[in-house]
């Protein structure tokens, strides 16, 4: 868990050098979410209570255009479900485009 941890930090200090971020510059900020786990709500009987909070993510995103967006696992809540991933996938495609995605699977994205 703590190597997980680390290489996460060392993501994330990669990333704001890769932007340039520097003490005098302007206020910076980016946005992470974790666990959208679609299927997890209803027992993998239902994706629609997160796809409507993942609607609302979006929706977020798109209005505050953050440099960049970091997703960390777990993205759907069963790995083999073809509709839990085309949902979660559907779902990052509508993410502006200027905005770019991050994401770090977690163990139920295996």
């Amino acid at each position: 868990m703590r190597k997980k941890i680390i290489s996460v930090v060392c993501f994330l200090l990669a990333v704001f050098v890769s932007h340039g971020i520097a003490a005098d510059s302007a206020p910076f900020f980016f946005l992470q979410l974790s666990d959208p786990q679609f299927g997890f709500i209803d027992n993998n009987k239902s994706i629609s209570a997160e796809t409507e909070a993942m609607n609302k993510a979006v929706t977020a995103i798109n209005q505050l255009k953050p440099p960049f967006v970091v997703i960390t696992g777990d993205f759907v809540n069963n790995s083999k479900s073809k509709e839990q991933i085309a949902a979660y996938k559907s779902m990052i495609a509508q993410i502006d485009s200027s905005v770019k995605v991050y994401m770090i699977p977690g163990n139920h994205d295996r």
